[in-house]
């Protein structure tokens, strides 16, 4: 398999991808290689968007110990509004047809959205 990748992909992050593809990759590894990850998507969001900006983000439970942690990090005192929301979902295909899935979210933390400033 040929893998593409964007233009946010550099020497680290797709030695990083090719960890996480490593069946045989410790546990220890792999939670440090997704924090990188998150680390640098965050580090992405933040050229793009600038300090100025607020930045809600929103993640399943899968990914908030470690990918959604990195970019967290990344972020956190670098914008001027942060905040995370975290969903827990259930997959599952309502019919007999494979490619028609849903996940309902069967439990939710959100932290306060900003309130916009008056001026």
């Amino acid at each position: 398999m040929t893998r593409i990748y964007s233009n946010l992909s550099n020497c680290s992050i797709r030695n990083w991808l090719e960890t996480l593809t490593d069946k045989n990759v410790e546990p220890e590894n792999y939670k440090k290689t997704m924090t990188n990850i998150g680390v640098s998507l965050g580090e992405s969001i933040l050229a793009t968007i600038g300090s100025n900006s607020s930045v809600y983000l929103a993640s399943t439970v899968e990914d908030a110990d470690f990918l959604a942690k990195g970019m967290l990090k990344s972020l956190d005192n670098r914008v001027s509004y942060l905040a995370f929301a975290c969903f827990w979902n259930q997959l599952f295909s309502p019919s007999q047809l494979e490619y028609l899935k849903v996940a309902p979210i069967l439990r939710e933390y959100q932290e306060p959205i900003k309130p916009k400033s008056i001026t």
